[in-house]
């Protein structure tokens, strides 16, 4: 299933509404990779393991530790560069019960854990213990101990996706690893190798569209903008200009909310309907394409 959602740019979903857009991702790959004292499995792949955990317990042998950390990554080209990222939630569904004997109810004891970025590439099929990826503590996000055997977890990962967006090329998805790494404890998620698609680790990310480039700092003429503040109309004055031109208003998440074309040295523009807050005007003059710009304060 996991090479059709890939296909299908792992985007279950997306939303559009008043400048924001929700989009939810299933994983490009998830897996764990452990280790178990007294058997050689440092170097075993279990890239189709039905769980996405951090763990440490008694070994089976009964000589020594095993242990784990699951590995996830998020195919997130499909949000545009420069998007400013609102909200990313994680969504993680709890493994229950018959995990191990050391672990019967999946989470277990003091299991609290960090969620750490990975700083370079890995592949589900191919990853172990002896060859994970690196990891940092930098940024890390902390995801508390369960206080339920079965509990889901809804974990804010906004910083870490924020970074992804923005420096598509260090997206190598994150890992997670228990705080205290001493049996016996645990918190365990489904991967997405579960037969029950409602069961995967889902991750919700509402953006905003980028904000334009807007050029302002080489006014080439003079624009007087007037009454500022203002409830309903301003006027607007070019005295140095002639021919046509271009007025535009921005808010200030960089959203055109007027554009009109006026000839002349003088206009007026109805604001009224416009939300209270700040707004650049911009004038260009249409044959040159020299701008002006200023500030507007709608009452």
């Amino acid at each position: 299933m996991k090479t059709t959602l890939l296909f299908l740019g792992l985007s279950l979903s997306a939303v559009s509404l008043f400048g924001q857009t929700t989009v939810e991702f299933y994983p490009a790959a998830d897996c764990v990779v452990g280790f178990h004292d007294g058997e050689n499995s440092a170097y075993e792949i279990a890239g189709g393991a039905t769980h996405f955990s951090s763990f440490w317990q008694p070994a089976w042998t009964g000589i020594g530790e095993n242990g784990g950390y699951g590995l996830i990554r998020f195919d997130l080209a499909s949000i545009p560069s420069g998007s400013v990222i609102n909200s990313a939630t994680l969504s993680l569904h709890a493994f229950g019960d018959d995990f191990t004997p050391f672990l019967p109810d999946g989470h277990a004891g003091a299991n609290a854990c960090w969620l750490q970025r990975i700083t370079e590439d890995w592949e589900e099929y191919t990853a172990t213990w002896n060859t994970k990826p690196d990891m940092t503590a930098t940024g890390q996000i902390s995801v508390p101990a369960s206080t339920d055997p079965y509990e889901d977890y809804m974990i804010d990962i906004t910083s870490f996706v924020q970074d992804m967006v923005d420096f598509p090329s260090n997206n190598f998805g994150f890992a997670i690893k228990l705080q205290d790494e001493s049996p016996t404890r645990g918190l365990m998620f489904h991967s997405s190798d579960v037969a029950d698609e409602g069961e995967w680790p889902q991750l919700t990310v509402v953006y905003s569209d980028p904000v334009p480039v807007i050029d302002m700092h080489t006014d080439a003429f003079t624009m007087k903008v007037f009454p500022n503040p203002t409830m309903d109309i301003i006027s607007i004055n070019l005295p140095e200009r002639t021919g046509a031109y271009l007025i535009q208003l921005y808010n200030f998440q960089g959203e055109q909310v007027i554009s009109s074309n006026y000839t002349g040295q003088s206009s007026t523009i109805d604001v009224s309907m416009l939300a209270v807050g700040m707004y650049t005007v911009v004038a260009m003059q249409t044959e040159t394409g020299l701008q002006a710009s200023s500030i507007l304060q709608k009452q």
